[in-house]
């Protein structure tokens, strides 16, 4: 288990947190897998990384997630992994992985003498998406699928919806925050908060930032003339209630599924700038892409993670591959004078990739 790093002044690190165990869970697996570890003690390392990690852990909500969902996960990891990878002679992987068209004569040979007595992979495994494949070829395309598969696969704390354990965390993070800023609040007697506008608001809560809020349930004018009503109206609006497919409902309006709004104390005279519609819906397709940018560069080194784990030799070809698209990335936020979210890109625990960042 590598050493964790993490700035746990970002609200968002135990998202990092958990993202990072899994690509360990993976990596580990994979490293167990083809160096033919005991189950028992791949079982443990395994073990190890969920059971650091929950300790690690702020929030109770996202231990008991864990708890659940990550050794589950571990589990089906396993299952593709040991399929594909086992039976194959750990020697004879780097061969098998480079794209057939490069054998050479003796590399096919000695392909031929290693796989000559296993049983051809399973045909649903290397014709999907594929062309057929023949002879010695189908062991290339049926792993290169299973790598694929593996990297594609996340965990779920609940396999009836299709949100992913990062996405939980981050949920809880933000909400665990919007908690905290209200009970402060309210320790504080503060009966009025600006909910301010921002350029990047999602829109299911467009309409109501820039507004006041009372958090006493009344509604009534300010003392400068301004309409508020009860906080509610926008955190618990019947319009907004959203049930998913295991029964469980959530209101998911302001200060829902990864809101970025914070409160302010109302003062008098205190106004909300409006933002165009046009401007939000413009940042709104830029953050989009920077999401998806930031998607694809971990998918990327995970992919090269798990390549040199098993001695793939084409994983200089994703390593250029990534890095040209962090330059794509770092240029297409100055250009559009977005914040780098360094974070983001971590795949790994001991990565330390927090480095100023550069200026819009």
């Amino acid at each position: 288990m590598a050493e964790r790093k993490y700035e746990r002044s970002r609200a968002d690190w135990q998202v990092v947190a958990i993202d990072e165990a899994q690509t360990e869970i993976k990596e580990t697996i994979l490293r167990g897998v083809i160096n033919k570890w005991t189950y028992r003690h791949l079982q443990k390392q395994v073990t190890g990384i969920i059971s650091q990690l929950i300790e690690e852990l702020d929030s109770e909500e996202l231990k008991a997630q864990c708890k659940t969902a990550l050794p589950r996960f571990a589990s089906e990891i396993y299952k593709k992994t040991y399929n594909a990878f086992a039976p194959i002679p750990k020697q004879i992987l780097p061969m098998i992985l480079t794209p057939p068209a490069e054998w050479t004569p003796e590399q096919r040979e000695r392909i031929h003498v290693h796989v000559m007595n296993l049983p051809p992979p399973d045909p649903t495994v290397y014709n999907q998406g594929y062309a057929a494949a023949m002879g010695d070829e189908r062991y290339h395309t049926a792993l290169k699928r299973a790598l694929d598969e593996i990297i594609a696969m996340e965990s779920k704390a609940d396999y009836e919806s299709p949100v992913n354990l990062r996405n939980i965390a981050e949920m809880d993070v933000r909400f665990q925050r919007h908690l905290d800023e209200l009970h402060g609040m309210r320790d504080r007697s503060v009966k009025l908060i600006l909910v301010p506008s921002h350029a990047n608001c999602s829109k299911r809560c467009q309409s109501y930032q820039g507004k006041i809020y009372s958090l006493d349930g009344t509604s009534g004018t300010t003392s400068d003339g301004k309409q508020y009503v009860p906080l509610e109206e926008a955190t618990k609006n019947k319009r907004d209630l959203y049930t998913n497919k295991a029964g469980r409902s959530y209101y998911n309006g302001l200060f829902g599924f990864n809101c970025r709004h914070r409160m302010r104390e109302y003062k008098p005279g205190m106004r909300d700038i409006p933002i165009p519609k046009e401007v939000v819906e413009r940042t709104r397709k830029l953050e989009e892409g920077q999401r998806e940018m930031e998607r694809q560069i971990r998918k990327l080194k995970e992919r090269h993670v798990l390549q040199k784990t098993i001695g793939d030799p084409t994983s200089a070809k994703t390593w250029h591959k990534k890095n040209k698209l962090v330059h794509e990335y770092e240029h297409y936020c100055q250009r559009n004078g977005l914040v780098e979210e360094r974070d983001r890109l971590k795949v790994l625990p001991g990565e330390n990739i927090y480095k100023p960042k550069s200026k819009p």
